[in-house]
């Protein structure tokens, strides 16, 4: 079995919530008078505190601050201030604010003395305080400017106390800078009393130190040993080189004489110039003697002598080849040991340039320390000097570029800043009252609060704002009596036919979107009894159902209008019917329904009036003559629209809800509260599964545009809508 819940008829709105800012400016205006009135009284009150108080005069005085700083060492910032920093101007605005400036100006201007400023004092008041509520100092944008402004009720007093504390904040900015100054001299005698016995000592050590080492000309004898440190690692460097060479040249004669080769068949023994000339004269006598034993025998003397000396220049040559292959060896031997020197001389003379760099990195350090001990105090002295000089000078950044003067009129710009305070004091709090009644009230204005609760909307009625008679109960025969005036009056006149712009078009139009939905809903198109009802009385539920069952009879076959309202029926009255006999008289007697039925005047819609006030009307409608007589009514009729009386007083509609196949639930807009709907609806689910829709009545498009603004532009488009033409 299925819930009331799941059978509810699905409602997809298309229009979107209003969020959360827009909802609290609908608040707001809808509670307007609320706060014009708190604002005006705001105001008001505001008025009757200014026109109370005493008229005060501005006066204000203008102090530059001039880019400038003062240094009294080089090495270190004494007195050091930086004034083109946005925070020294803001730090000379705190002096100006501070007590104690103040209470210096106060007793420089004797204000505990003067009448004048004293006139409105109270007599044990607080002079220093007085004077400081009448000032305010401010900086004055992209400046270095500072303005000093004085509020008293006299504009002379005003003038004084603004220059008066301007000229205190000078003569304290010089007094402190001259302060300043002869601090830093005194403490400058004092560091130059606490170094002059260091450099004393300093120097002292350098010259003991000299004396100890011998170090007269330390720095000249650093400079000879490097330099000699230069030759010789040179001269070890080529004597290295030689030495190679000489190591190479006797290795190849060694291992040349170690393989047997002659002597004359090494390249280095050969290339000696003594070793050449021996060739060369060699060669010549082997010519010669061949010449000689081309001629003579050899025994010949010529020959003879010529073999003799060919023998004494070969013995020559061999003793020439010995000689070069020990001058070989000899030059080996000798490049080790010029090396072996150099090295033993270089060693030495790095040890020297050793001890003398240790020596002299004690005597660079105790120099150091003499000399930087003597620039400091001889800048010491120096500064002490130059101090001493400016500490006698009057300088000062802080000038007064523009002195006050007494103003000619009263400060009335403060008078029109606390109404404009008020002002909006006023509104911001009206506000909050607007919102906080908002929050307080919990009734229903639009969709989107049924659709919180879980009650899908049908539709929503307009405002009616002139009463209806009686006969004009309905909205539908309302309209379409004015459509037909209109149509006999532009055929009268023979013009095409508009539509006035008359209280009922947008009723009834609403009226027949509200029919075209249940039509097309699939939880209600195949419904044929429609039980109307509402919360509370004066919702508009009889109005409801009576238009409704009239938009039912324009197009939906044989319409019934029952009117079940037993304790205060309607009906009889708006379509001007007979109320004698009617639902009672079917109920308690055996009366046939058919003649009860009465016809609604210029309508197909027929009427089954209450007729009367029984004595026990919920039993009448839970009895089993009721639901008998409904059966019947399904048979004859297409649709039938019963009229209940409202949950809240009575339960009598509880009655009929298990006779009925959907039910159409009565809110006027702005009228019933959130919780009691709630309990209501909750109450008729739990009676009946038939779906339910809600029926937003008395919906004031005009006066709450801003909750529907789209149907209050409907509203004036329907009026202008051509109804035909005159023929």
């Amino acid at each position: 079995m299925t819930t009331p819940e799941e059978q509810q008829p699905a409602y997809d709105s298309i229009q979107t919530a209003p969020v959360a800012w827009r909802n609290n400016v609908y608040s707001i205006w809808d509670r307007r008078w609320l706060l014009l009135a708190v604002t005006l009284a705001a105001v008001v009150a505001a008025y009757y505190w200014v026109s109370r108080q005493k008229p005060s005069y501005r006066a204000s005085a203008q102090v530059l601050v001039e880019s400038e700083t003062m240094k009294v060492l080089n090495i270190q910032d004494v007195l050091s201030t930086d004034t083109r920093d946005l925070q020294y101007v803001n730090t000379q605005v705190k002096l100006l604010q501070s007590q104690a400036l103040i209470r210096s100006a106060a007793e420089a201007m004797k204000l505990a003395d003067d009448r004048l400023f004293l006139e409105y004092l109270p007599t044990d008041a607080d002079t220093v305080r007085a004077l400081e509520k009448c000032l305010t100092v401010a900086a004055e944008r992209n400046s270095r400017l500072i303005r000093i402004t004085a509020v008293h009720s006299s504009p002379e007093m005003a003038a004084r106390l603004a220059n008066g504390v301007a000229e205190e904040y000078i003569r304290q900015d010089r007094h402190r800078k001259m302060s300043a100054s002869m601090e830093a001299v005194t403490w400058l005698l004092q560091q130059a009393e606490e170094i002059k016995p260091k450099l004393a000592k300093s120097e002292a050590a350098m010259s003991e130190y000299r004396q100890a080492n011998h170090a007269v000309s330390v720095e000249e004898r650093q400079n000879i040993v490097v330099d000699k440190l230069k030759e010789i690692n040179i001269a070890l460097t080529r004597a290295h080189a030689d030495r190679l060479v000489a190591e190479t040249e006797w290795n190849l004669v060694e291992t040349a004489i170690k393989t047997g080769r002659k002597p004359l068949e090494i390249a280095l023994v050969a290339d000696t110039e003594q070793v050449k000339g021996l060739l060369q004269k060699r060669g010549d006598r082997q010519v010669a003697l061949a010449t000689l034993l081309q001629r003579y025998k050899e025994e010949y003397p010529s020959v003879v002598a010529a073999q003799a000396e060919l023998k004494v220049t070969e013995d020559k040559l061999a003793a020439a080849c010995e000689a070069a292959i020990r001058g070989i060896q000899e030059k080996h031997q000798l490049a080790n040991v010029k090396e072996d020197n150099l090295k033993v001389a270089l060693h030495e003379q790095e040890q020297e340039a050793l001890k003398l760099d240790r020596t002299l990195t004690a005597y660079n350090a105790l120099k150091r320390n003499a000399e930087a001990d003597r620039a400091l105090y001889d800048s010491i002295l120096t500064r002490i000097k130059e101090t001493s000089v400016a500490a006698k000078i009057e300088t000062t950044n802080v000038r007064l570029v523009d002195p006050a003067t007494p103003p000619k009129l009263p400060a009335g710009l403060r008078k029109l800043f606390v109404l404009a305070g008020s002002a909006a004091f006023g509104l911001v709090f009206g506000a909050f009252l607007c919102l906080f009644t908002e929050r307080l009230s919990d009734k229903i204005k639009d969709y989107h609060d049924l659709e919180s609760l879980g009650a899908p909307a049908l539709g929503m009625i307009p405002r009616v704002r002139s009463k209806l008679t009686r006969e004009k109960f309905s909205v539908m025969q309302a309209d379409a009596d004015a459509a037909t005036q209109d149509t006999v009056a532009a055929f009268t006149k023979g013009e095409p036919c508009v539509r006035r712009n008359n209280l009922y078009a947008v009723a009834a139009e609403h009226f027949r979107s509200l029919l075209t939905y249940i039509k097309i809903s699939p939880h209600t198109k195949s419904a044929k009894v429609f039980l109307v009802t509402s919360a509370i009385p004066g919702e508009g539920k009889s109005f409801v159902a009576a238009n409704l069952a009239e938009t039912f009879s324009h197009c939906s076959g044989r319409v019934l209008l029952l009117d079940a309202d037993l304790r205060k029926p309607t009906q009889q009255c708006c379509f001007g019917i007979s109320s004698d006999v009617g639902l009672t008289t079917g109920l308690v007697t055996d009366v046939a329904h058919e003649s009860l039925i009465q016809r609604a005047k210029n309508s197909k819609l027929d009427i089954l009036p209450s007729g009367g006030t029984p004595v026990g009307p919920q039993e009448l409608l839970r009895s089993h003559r009721m639901e008998a007589l409904l059966a019947k009514l399904r048979q004859q009729y297409d649709t039938i629209v019963i009229d209940t009386p409202p949950l809240a007083p009575v339960s009598d509609a509880l009655a009929l809800l298990p006779l009925v196949d959907a039910i159409v639930f009565v809110v006027q807009f702005n009228t019933v509260s959130r919780d009691f709907l709630v309990e209501t609806l909750q109450k008729v689910r739990t009676c009946t599964t038939a779906p339910l829709g809600v029926v937003f009545n008395a919906v004031d498009f005009k006066k709450y545009h801003y909750y529907y603004p789209y149907h209050g532009k409907y509203a004036k488009y329907y009026p202008q809508h051509a109804a035909g033409k005159a023929s």
